[in-house]
């Protein structure tokens, strides 16, 4: 692996540990880059539920005191962290910690990553997007997770070559192991992720409920959390499916129930990299996935079934369609498993290292 030249300081900003998957994915490129010449520092504005797996990952965290996440005093606390650990780049995640990390980047006069974690397409045409583009067009460097982002960033920028792409750490480390799952149960599912607008999982229920109606015994569990929560738990008990659907809430090991379920559903509108999906392929569950951009760039038509992510009825034929013919569907997350490898850390981490570098030199 191309390792640093000589010891690399980052400090990477963003607002908490809450459990997205730029949070997420923090963790694990922390934990891995502490292996290399690499120091990572994470300034944070509040913890959450990720917050002890950064504690374990060895990285230096500063979190910040502030009565509001809007505060301009945040700016100040981040100038005194940069002139106590003197980073060599700041890397900057998710609002508003992309614009107080990278203010203070420009004024220490440190190169900076802005780290695009969504798909920015419609909110690049909005009058909230100003202070994301000024902050993008100050930095040293555009890092998106799907390619999707990258090209619509380089139409924003006069460099193309500074918008950069490198795909989400998936799993530590490379599975040697040809059969990981254990015997699913019959006619369960599961959806993994946030419980928010753009994830869909609104239609997912209605979905669920026609397909209770041609398979009585099918279960569906909903891991994860989100501002939805509620309100969906709420649509649950309305249409009569507690028996049917189950809330898990957030947790990080979700190995035991990916490989309990015949079929993980994700019925996103959009995605950045979806990073569920790309754990599920890689723990081997067959995949019903919405017929978007972000899917259909990662798995072929091959290594999962498609479906429309707003049409309720389509989605529940697909999930029948995938209880009754588990074969098929078993070829299909081979194919996908494979695919899913080449997102492992030893195939990711090289290229930050690589951009790390380059920053520096």
């Amino acid at each position: 692996m191309n390792q640093p030249s000589k010891s690399i300081i980052v400090l990477h900003c963003i607002p908490s540990m809450n459990g997205g998957g730029a949070e997420k994915q923090l963790c694990k490129l922390v934990t891995a880059l502490k292996h290399y010449q690499v120091e990572s520092h994470v300034c944070l504005l509040e913890k959450g539920v990720n917050y002890q797996a950064l504690e374990s990952s060895g990285a230096t965290i500063h979190l910040l005191k502030v009565k509001s996440n809007y505060s301009l005093d945040i700016c100040r606390q981040i100038n005194d962290i940069i002139d106590k650990i003197k980073p060599d780049i700041v890397e900057v995640w998710l609002s508003p910690m992309y614009f107080f990390g990278g203010i203070s980047a420009i004024k220490k006069n440190i190169p900076f990553i802005f780290y695009e974690r969504s798909y920015p397409g419609v909110d690049m045409f909005t009058k909230h997007a100003l202070p994301k583009l000024f902050i993008a067009h100050k930095s040293k460097v555009i890092l998106t997770n799907s390619e999707a982002a990258k090209r619509i960033w380089e139409k924003f920028v006069f460099n193309k070559q500074k918008v950069i792409f490198i795909p989400n750490i998936v799993n530590q480390k490379i599975s040697t192991n040809e059969n990981p799952r254990l015997l699913p149960k019959p006619y369960s599912a599961v959806y993994l992720g946030r419980l928010n607008e753009s994830k869909n999982v609104k239609i997912l229920i209605e979905a669920f409920a026609l397909v209770v109606q041609s398979i009585p015994q099918a279960i569906l569990k909903i891991v994860g959390a989100g501002p939805l929560e509620k309100e969906l738990k709420q649509k649950v008990i309305n249409s009569n499916l507690t028996e049917h659907i189950e809330f898990l809430g957030y947790t990080q090991n979700v190995s035991e129930t990916l490989s309990n379920a015949q079929l993980f559903v994700s019925l996103s509108i959009v995605e950045g990299m979806p990073n569920s999906v790309l754990e599920s392929a890689f723990h081997g569950t067959p995949m019903i996935l919405s017929d978007i951009p972000q899917h259909r760039s990662i798995f072929p038509e091959n290594s999962a079934i498609y479906c429309k992510a707003d049409q309720a009825p389509e989605a529940a034929a697909a999930i029948i369609y995938g209880f009754q013919n588990p074969e098929e569907l078993k070829l299909m997350s081979v194919r996908a498993r494979n695919i899913a490898q080449n997102y492992s850390e030893e195939n990711v981490v090289p290229q930050f290292l690589q951009l790390y570098n380059k920053i520096v030199s």
